[in-house]
């Protein structure tokens, strides 16, 4: 049976949880204000940069010599936990994609590695490392000249919606999905329409890559702080539940000692 002493130290326990996951609650909200708008806006603007780079890029100006793999999958996680369930979310949608239509796999940040490893998929992947906080800049154009290697670029992250809903997404950024959707318009280019495409070919691939990469970081902190308020949350339901049981600890004690008194003035009598 459990006894005053031991409740009063889950309680302390518990009170201690409950301030930890209000620093990262508060810490998540403070990031994620911090980031919303300039993602959000930065957002809009690569969409409609990739749309015009679709518009400008004729099949004539294709580099024929380059011999492009396939299919590669870039699945960005994150290092550390207290995401809820969106890095698990992330990945049952790569596995999904790996196992219909395959593809070489790169994963971003330790948790998506340990998630891989633990997973009845057995395969080869690369592994890049990146700050949860601050990407440096030098890493994200290392993985950028990685994918540059491939036709295809499925890119898994998260997409921040609204402060409560977060969206699990796969955009599409390599020269397959780029051709797909061109559309036939004809435009008049300053100083020459190869000139513009270069531009493009050596900018947009970073700026957009980089840009779903804040994407998620919005999408992450979002998610963290819903975490750390629903912990919270329950951790208050904790502590009422377990002072409940003190008081009819205490109650059950008080009731026994006045029996007992009781019992011993009858016997004295």
């Amino acid at each position: 049976m459990a006894t005053i002493k031991n409740i009063e130290k889950r309680i302390k326990l518990i009170s201690h949880i409950e301030t930890i996951t209000k620093v990262y609650q508060e810490v998540a909200r403070i990031r994620m204000n911090q980031i919303r708008e300039k993602v959000l806006r930065n957002r809009e603007f690569i969409e409609e940069l990739l749309r015009v780079y679709k518009l400008v890029r004729p099949r004539r100006f294709e580099k024929k010599n380059i011999q492009k793999k396939k299919r590669v999958l870039v699945f960005l996680s994150s290092n550390e936990r207290f995401y809820g369930t969106l890095i698990w979310d992330i990945w049952k949608e790569v596995e999904k994609i790996l196992k219909e239509k395959g593809g070489d796999l790169i994963i971003v940040g330790k948790m998506g590695r340990y998630l891989v490893e633990k997973s009845e998929i057995k395969l080869n992947f690369f592994y890049f490392d990146l700050d949860d906080e601050k990407p440096e800049l030098e890493r994200v154009k290392e993985i950028v000249d990685f994918l540059k290697n491939y036709e295809e670029i499925l890119v898994f992250h998260g997409k921040f919606k609204t402060v409560l809903n977060q969206k699990v997404e796969i955009s599409s950024i390599g020269e397959k999905e780029i051709e797909k959707e061109k559309e036939s318009k004809f435009y008049l280019f300053e100083p020459s329409q190869k000139e513009v495409v270069r531009f493009f070919e050596e900018e947009l691939l970073f700026a957009f890559f980089n840009q779903l990469l804040w994407d998620h970081q919005l999408s992450r902190y979002a998610t963290r702080m819903m975490a750390m308020y629903k912990a919270q949350e329950n951790a208050k339901k904790v502590k009422e539940r377990l002072a409940k049981e003190k008081e009819k600890l205490k109650r059950i004690l008080y009731n026994k000692k006045q029996i007992e008194q009781f019992s011993g003035y009858k016997l004295w009598s």
